[in-house]
């Protein structure tokens, strides 16, 4: 609970931060930006992971395979799942596509407003579902 506390405390801080009379329901720019890069910085942060995941990974593999060590329980991880790959691969790019598809729609809707944010939430939420169909009707 303190946690949640915590990161909502920190998540209104920019809000608090320009807490003046502001004429209209905009979001003032600077305010957008840093959002921006706070995501950017996200998705670089989980590319990066998902990097070293992989490379670790690759490296276990070969060291267990330098070992001679041949079980039947070590069987499944030599096994590289190309439907999962694929379906990752899927999933990103429905992701990607929503995220895209936002920042289409909010360019048509200047000024950026709190609606702006709203749209992005939608096309987001759009792509999540879009992926939670995907992998019901693959059967994952």
């Amino acid at each position: 609970m303190k946690k949640l506390l915590s990161g909502a405390a920190v998540a209104m801080a920019p809000l608090m931060a320009s807490a003046q009379n502001v004429a209209g329901p905009y979001i003032d720019k600077e305010i957008f930006n840093v959002c921006a890069t706070i995501v950017i910085i996200g998705l670089v942060m989980a590319f990066t992971l998902a990097l070293v995941r992989y490379i670790m990974d690759n490296r276990l593999k070969n060291k267990i395979i330098d070992k001679g060590i041949t079980n039947k329980v070590d069987l499944p991880f030599f096994q590289s799942n190309a439907t999962e790959q694929s379906n990752a691969s899927i999933r990103w790019m429905l992701l990607l596509a929503g995220v895209g598809i936002g920042f289409a729609i909010i360019h048509y809707t200047l000024p950026l407003g709190f609606h702006s944010l709203a749209i992005m939430a939608l096309c987001i939420a759009g792509s999540f579902l879009a992926n939670y169909f995907f992998l019901k009707r693959t059967g994952h």
